[in-house]
């Protein structure tokens, strides 16, 4: 059995770093399990008509996505990256680039490989609504593979990090071949995820899986505003790596043409590049039409009348333009938001000034239009767009008017009075809940830079940093103020609640979510010395918050590690020893040890981040207080980290840390003599899985024998809390001597295992972990030819399944399901036999009554015993029982959310009626199979197997009809 396999059992056994903690975790897998289910109650009998009537009435609320797996899930995916189809071109414009765009997309050479069309040119041209439209013309044609707008205003789209995650997260959903290969690389090396090469992470997520599994139509990816997120090794990527790709790949870029870009790739010979001549025919002609829309908009928005305005002054706006998009859309924004809208667009077709200068002199002047018609002779208003403009300026992520207005509630300041009269300038200000953001990066420019040097526009200018330090001390008083034992995401986290099923996010404040996120962000900027009461607010969230900051880090995703506040407290305030002491808190190491290592939720190096913390502290408390309870905190966080490193295949890495963290409890356990210690137990075991990995199996067999000695004698005092930690040890045990082909021990300790399992059943454990170690022993004993001990033990733990569908609580109804689904799955490995003939039949019935009351992957589980079932009774002769076994299944799969287990099932049902040499209906069946595979998000390895043997079963049929040409077709 390979190590990886056992994973899941492991995560639910071996969490005994604080062996009083076992009971937690098993609260926490019963919530962590909610992640499989597919939602909704079916309440109705199981009989085929009302069971099709009850998924019915739940489908909506179902999960749609084909291939669900939490190794996808673990690639963490820029939020607002995708596009907008409210942003796409109007009709009737950028035609004909657009037709050139989409030549290029569909007509990809099969001698050559991927190619790039980038459109680079001036700010303001519209090259992003023109990627809005090629995304948009993509998507309704079922091309689009992913698409990437970067941003420089926001935090996850102004750098390349989470770039290559989002891509291979929307490029897994084409089909399930490539979803299975991402997963599987994801799973062999789970640090790619959160690896700092986004090279390496192209090569694993997206080349190989394209390589091994090209698919037969055109892939588009859309990536805009490259110029603000680029950096020089995704600059190397696009030029060397792309062109590995299969030639169906066809990547869309705009960008501005920025000299690096230019150079390296706009040069590159697989990079097809497209000027936007914001001067030609076809332009001026675009710019026209939407000069003419927007007017209309600002005339009916403002009841100006149809005649406004006059030809002669919309003539005179659109020669002004000189084709460019951005000045239009802003004028026509600052007349929307203007009390004489006819005045100022007299004012600006009047002005030269606009005239015969480049694009971004001609927007600065817009710029300075605008801004200077607020009063700036008011120093309160001037005080006031200094605290609100240079907000927006600094935030790490774009905030809405009352989160902006709740993260400045004790200054006094009203946001709302500073937005209104710059409405024009700011996205989102007049739509109520939608976050605040600059239209356009050279209004960004324009303030944080060019305004220094432009005459009488040094008012404008906002300096970033000195804003990011007045954020850095609001986001101080909002944990002080927000961040209670009550917040949602700290104390429920022990409660052993999903955070999925929580949506922690949505049910916190916007404002504290912001705080909690980028406090540290926004403090490391801070280069000058702090003021008390800054240092006071510092002190007080890290004496008296930061371990309710960490518990809801880990709930949002969104830890970041402490190394970086530790490193500014030491540059900036090195002699502060108060301060000190709070960021080297033996609290805080241990809550770091018990979130990290089994938390599913984390992403890998989120995890490994919270176990780096852990040690780096109790490393320093060690250091000046080496007693006994502080070198078992260290010996604790060395585990967690081996153990996470060992789950992400680094086990030499893993075996270093597993080796300090055991010599560690070790000397622990002499200096306190209590006899056997679960910690010493739980870290050999993590010992054991970093030698087996390492490929020495000798040292993991002994290491594993102490283990079993240790939960021997701690089973033997306390047999509720380490029995079933026996059992996985002696199942580990067995699976080693199994593969060093010592199959006689292997089988004697599997006959201990399963008299533990009997004593757990009787005693009443936990079902879902009886489920899981009942697996894994059942496939043990198949595989080494002992089919009627795995029965016997089957049957043994059914009987405690029917007892617990009578009693279980409506609330862990899922928990029921899932063992169930964990039960069934093994079965189809055995050899059909009248014993196992009758198992099938048994759990059939537990599933039908679960399904009564429960949910509708119930109904899945029960769909596929039905094919084992058939397929048993089809072995055993007798073939109607089977054919009916296997057209329930199809009816089944027929309605809502099992409609996923179609093929499998259709694959039965051909094979049953050609079994009973019924060749049309089997065609039937065969040629529905087939027909369902062509839609490509069904396709999978399986089904791939399936169709090779369909294919052959319909040639064969119709050769037995005398179908010769139709034998020839397939």
């Amino acid at each position: 059995m390979a190590i990886r396999s056992r994973n899941r059992f492991n995560r639910f056994l071996l969490y005994s770093k604080d062996p009083e903690e076992i009971s937690e975790m098993t609260k926490e897998l019963a919530g962590a399990v909610l992640v499989f289910q597919l939602r909704g109650d079916i309440s109705t009998a199981i009989d085929v008509v009302k069971t099709q009537k009850a998924i019915q009435g739940v489908n909506d609320k179902v999960d749609d996505h084909i291939v669900p797996t939490m190794a996808l899930d673990k690639l963490p995916c820029a939020d607002g990256a995708s596009w907008n189809r409210d942003r796409v071109c109007l009709p009737e414009t950028r035609v004909s680039i657009l037709n050139t765009i989409w030549k290029w997309i569909n007509t990809p050479d099969d001698s050559a490989n991927a190619e790039i069309f980038s459109v680079a040119d001036v700010v303001g041209a519209g090259k992003s609504t023109l990627a809005h439209s090629v995304a948009e013309r993509c998507y309704d044609n079922k091309v689009l593979g992913s698409s990437f707008f970067f941003d420089r205003a926001t935090a996850d789209r102004n750098t390349p990090r989470k770039f290559i995650t989002t891509l291979a997260r929307a490029l897994s959903t084409l089909s399930k071949d490539i979803a299975q290969q991402i997963a599987l690389a994801i799973d062999g090396e789970p640090a790619i995820v959160t690896s700092p090469s986004i090279r390496h992470q192209f090569q694993k997520l997206i080349l190989e899986p394209f390589s091994l599994h090209p698919v037969g139509w055109p892939v588009a990816v859309v990536i805009d505003a490259l110029d603000e997120g680029y950096d020089d090794e995704l600059l190397k990527l696009l030029c060397e790596e792309i062109p590995k790709l299969p030639s169906c790949f066809r990547i869309f870029i705009t960008t501005r043409p920025e000299e690096d870009i230019a150079t390296l790739l706009l040069q590159a010979p697989h990079v097809h590049r497209k000027a936007l001549d914001i001067h030609d025919e076809e332009n001026l002609s675009d710019i026209a039409i939407y000069a003419r829309s927007r007017l209309r908009e600002v005339a009916l928005r403002k009841r100006l009348g149809s005649h406004w305005p006059p030809e002669d002054v919309t003539v005179r706006f659109i020669e002004m333009a000189e084709g460019l998009f951005l000045w239009v859309s802003t004028i026509c924004d600052y007349l929307l938001h203007s009390t004489s809208p006819d005045k100022k667009l007299n004012v600006v077709v009047k002005d030269r000034n606009f005239v015969g200068i480049g694009a971004p002199d001609k927007m600065i002047k817009v710029y300075i239009t605008i801004l200077n018609v607020c009063n700036w002779d008011d120093k309160d208003f001037v005080e006031q767009y200094g605290l609100v403009m240079g907000a927006i300026i600094a935030l790490k992520e774009p905030l809405s008017i009352s989160a902006l207005q709740l993260l400045h509630r004790n200054t006094g300041l009203r946001v709302s009075e500073i937005t209104y009269p710059l409405a024009s300038l700011l996205a989102g200000s007049t739509e109520e809940g939608q976050v605040l953001r600059l239209p356009h990066c050279s209004l960004r420019e324009f303030l944080t830079r060019h305004s220094l040097s432009v005459f009488d526009c040094q008012k404008f200018y906002l300096n970033e940093n000195e804003h990011s330090r007045r954020l850095a001390q609001l986001c101080l008083k909002v944990l002080i103020q927000d961040l209670t034992p009550d917040t949602i995401g700290t104390v429920h986290f022990y409660d052993g609640i999903s955070y999925q099923s929580l949506k922690v996010k949505e049910r916190i404040s916007e404002h504290l979510y912001y705080a909690c996120c980028f406090w540290i962000s926004h403090l490391t900027d801070v280069q000058d010395p702090v003021d008390a009461e800054f240092r006071n607010d510092l002190y007080t969230v890290l004496s008296t918050r930061l371990i309710l900051w960490v518990e809801l880090s880990a709930a949002l995703q969104s830890f970041q590690g402490l190394k970086k506040l530790r490193n500014w407290i030491h540059t900036e305030l090195p002699n502060d020893t108060e301060l000190h002491s709070t960021i080297y808190c033996l609290d805080v190491a241990q809550r770091l040890t018990r979130i990290s290592p089994d938390n599913i939720f984390l992403l890998y190096g989120e995890a490994l981040e919270y176990a780096d913390d852990a040690i780096e502290i109790s490393e320093w408390i060690v250091q000046f207080d080496p007693s006994p309870d502080n070198q078992a905190v260290l010996a604790k966080a060395l585990n967690v980290l081996a153990l996470q490193l060992a789950d992400m295949t680094y086990y030499d890495k893993a075996l270093r840390n597993a080796e300090k963290a055991v010599a560690l409890q070790e000397k622990v356990q002499q200096s306190k003599r209590n006899g056997a210690d679960a910690n010493l137990a739980a870290f050999l075991t993590t010992l054991e899985k970093a030698l087996s990995g390492s490929g020495n199996r000798k040292a993991a067999i002994a290491t594993i024998n102490r283990v079993v000695e240790l939960y021997t004698e701690l089973a033997a005092l306390d047999p509720n809390q380490f029995k079933h930690l026996l059992v996985n040890s002696l199942s580990t045990l067995s699976d080693l001597l199994a593969r060093d082909e010592r199959k006689m021990d292997a089988i004697q300790i599997i006959q201990k295992e399963c008299q533990l399992i009997r004593e757990l059943a009787v005693e009443g454990f936990n079902i879902l972990g009886l489920s899981l170690v009942v697996k894994i022993v059942f496939k043990q004993l198949v595989n080494m030819d002992e089919d009627d001990e795995a029965l016997e033990l089957m049957q043994f733990v059914c009987i405690r399944l029917r007892s617990d569908l009578v009693t279980v609580h409506v609330h862990e109804k899922h928990i029921f399901v899932i063992s169930l689904q964990e039960i069934s799955e093994p079965l189809a490995i055995m050899k059909k036999s009248k014993k196992a003939l009758g198992l099938v039949e048994e759990l059939m019935d537990i599933v039908r009554q679960a399904a009564e009351e429960f949910d509708s992957w119930a109904v899945s589980v029960l769909v596929n015993l039905l094919n084992t079932l058939s397929e048993q009774l089809s072995a055993a002769g007798k073939l109607e029982d089977a054919l009916h076994a296997a057209k329930e299944s199809v009816e089944l799969c027929r309605w809502g959310p099992v409609f996923r287990n179609m093929p499998g099932s259709l694959y039965s049902l051909a094979h049953r009626y050609a079994d009973l040499n019924r060749p049309e209906e089997a065609l039937q069946a065969a040629n529905e199979f087939i027909n369902i595979l062509r839609d490509r998000r069904l396709s999978s390895n399986t089904n791939s197997e399936h169709l090779a043997k369909v294919l052959e079963l319909v040639t064969k049929l119709h050769s037995g009809l005398g179908r010769p040409d139709e034998e020839k077709k397939h």
